[in-house]
């Protein structure tokens, strides 16, 4: 799913308050931002940058496919309307392993780690 599609699908429904996907949004938010992925300086003022971005690999994971991302440029993200700091994202959470890649860049298909899908797993198992 386009990186831009997911971002958008996952800011409608982080509005319709699902409770669960509203835990694994904020679980992915969690596990990121303990990785060093987001960063903890300024968390109150870019916060909800973080969880779209968990929100959109929630949605991604919900709907079984791969994160595509096809353009890194910061004039697209800001004419979408999304923060152009979501590239450097998208590049800790590859090296860091949170995401893999073919080509082992945050671009192209992108998709979920073991370790994530794990965790996804477990806590939509404890919702159920």
């Amino acid at each position: 799913m386009n990186l831009f599609k997911a971002l958008e699908a996952a800011s409608l429904r982080l509005q319709t308050n699902d409770p669960e996907f509203d835990s694994q949004a904020n679980l992915t938010t969690d596990i990121l931002r303990s990785a060093g992925v987001y960063p903890c300086r300024r968390c109150s003022l870019n916060g909800h940058v973080h969880k779209l971005l968990s929100a959109a690999i929630v949605h991604v994971y919900q709907q079984d496919t791969s994160l595509d991302v096809t353009t890194r440029r910061a004039g697209t993200f800001a004419l979408y309307g999304y923060s152009t700091k979501l590239p450097s994202y998208l590049t800790k959470a590859v090296k860091l392993g949170f995401l893999t890649s073919q080509n082992g860049k945050a671009t192209g298909r992108l998709e979920l780690s073991e370790l994530l899908v794990a965790y996804l797993d477990q806590d939509q198992a404890v919702l159920a």
